[in-house]
């Protein structure tokens, strides 16, 4: 089982990596923003994002199906290069194709499954 880096950013078109706004915190005294931070938009938050998202395909399965992308959402949560089998990156990329934008589809495939990416270049 492959060790995948959940913890790496995806890239936008010019390879930089995709910036998010923190939710940000009003001051109490002031009632203003304190800040507006920005970070990466991590491969793991796709993922946990794609495993748990409800849609019409999702919500014809079954509650064991669902308690297992859950599981394996967390596993994605809590570690940064988790051990993941052939048919949990095949789920999970299914998941991200399900519900992402084709960008982030590309760029999650490409960590994912490094060596379906080397494949198609050699052709």
């Amino acid at each position: 089982m492959p060790k995948i880096n959940v913890s790496k950013p995806i890239l936008d078109f010019n390879g930089e990596p995709i910036q998010k706004t923190e939710p940000f915190e009003l001051c109490e005294a002031c009632k203003q923003k304190k800040s507006d931070k920005t970070t990466d938009f991590l491969l793991r938050e796709i993922c946990t994002r794609s495993l748990s998202a409800m849609t019409d395909k999702t919500s014809k399965l079954s509650g064991q199906q669902k308690f297992e992308r859950g599981r394996l959402a967390m596993k994605i949560h809590n570690e940064d290069e988790p051990h993941l089998s052939a048919e949990e990156i095949s789920l999970i990329k299914e998941a991200i194709g399900d519900v992402e934008s084709v960008l982030v589809v590309m760029r999650a495939y490409e960590i994912l499954d490094p060596q379906e990416d080397d494949k198609k270049s050699d052709k």
